[in-house]
């Protein structure tokens, strides 16, 4: 898993290279289902048929774009760590995330 997730974080600059937009701007997820669909599931023996369906892979990745979404940045909040006396018990939500009927 861990190579194909790399193998996939590759195809994906090279796919935003040549979009030009960052990486993060192509969804990892389609260029992954993109990869799958174009170069594992075929069999390719010779060099010119793989290099075919590495362009188009690469044509269907560079178009699997997220929107622009600016001024998307959140404070980050963490559970706090339950004392070891405490194991099994459930944890409490961070105060930001408590809602009006969690104190009912």
């Amino acid at each position: 898993s861990v190579v194909a997730y790399n193998l996939t974080g590759a195809f994906r600059r090279q796919a935003a290279a040549c979009a030009g937009v960052e990486p993060r701007r192509l969804s990892f997820t389609g260029v992954w289902t993109t990869f799958q669909i174009f170069l594992l599931r075929h069999m390719h023996t010779e060099p010119e048929p793989w290099r075919e369906a590495f362009t188009r892979a690469l044509q269907m990745a560079m178009q699997d774009k997220l929107p622009n979404r600016a001024g998307r940045k959140f404070k980050r909040e963490a559970y706090r760590k339950r004392p070891k006396d405490a194991q099994f018990a459930k944890r409490t939500k961070p105060p930001s995330k408590i809602k009006e009927s969690d104190l009912k």
